[in-house]
C-alpha cells in the first residue's frame, strides 16, 4: 500500500504550523491525530484534493485569538486554489462553560467566511459566487 504523499499545501501547513499539546478527543474520548497550532489557536483539517474540510478550530484565549490562524487557511486557499469547508458548531471548553452558537457564527461571517443557514450552518471560503 502506498501512503498518501501530502499536497504542496498541506505541506506549508505542516510546516507553518505545529502540532498541538491540547488532546483532541473524539466522541468516544479517544485521542485524534491532527490537531495543529497557529499562534494562539488550533484546527483540526482534513484534507481531500483541492477541498479541506474545517473540523474544529479552537482559540485559546479570547479577544480575536483564532483570526491569525483563519486568516492562514484563507491565504493558503486563495493562493493554492483550495476550498475550506466545514459546519459551524459551538462547544464549551475548559476556559467557557457555555456555548454560544450565535457568536460563533458571527466570528466566521466577519472574518469573511460565508455561514449557511440551519441547520448545518456550512461555512465555506471563498464564498460562492
Amino acid at each position: 500500500m502506498v501512503a498518501d504523499v501530502p499536497t504542496a499545501a498541506e505541506q506549508e501547513w505542516l510546516s507553518r504550523t505545529v502540532e498541538s499539546d491540547r488532546p483532541n478527543l473524539g466522541n468516544r474520548g479517544e485521542q485524534q491525530l491532527g490537531l495543529r497550532q497557529f499562534g494562539n489557536a488550533d484546527a483540526w483539517l482534513e484534507w481531500n484534493g483541492d477541498e479541506v474540510t474545517l473540523l474544529k478550530l479552537e482559540a485559546r484565549g479570547s479577544g480575536g485569538s483564532a483570526i491569525p490562524l483563519l486568516e492562514l487557511l484563507k491565504d493558503l486557499a486563495d493562493r493554492r486554489g483550495l476550498r475550506l469547508i466545514g459546519n459551524v458548531t459551538a462547544y464549551c471548553t475548559d476556559e467557557r462553560r457555555t456555548a454560544d452558537l450565535a457568536k460563533v457564527i458571527a466570528f466566521y461571517r466577519q472574518n469573511e467566511i460565508h455561514v449557511g443557514e440551519a441547520p448545518y450552518f456550512a461555512l465555506r471560503y471563498p464564498p460562492p459566487s
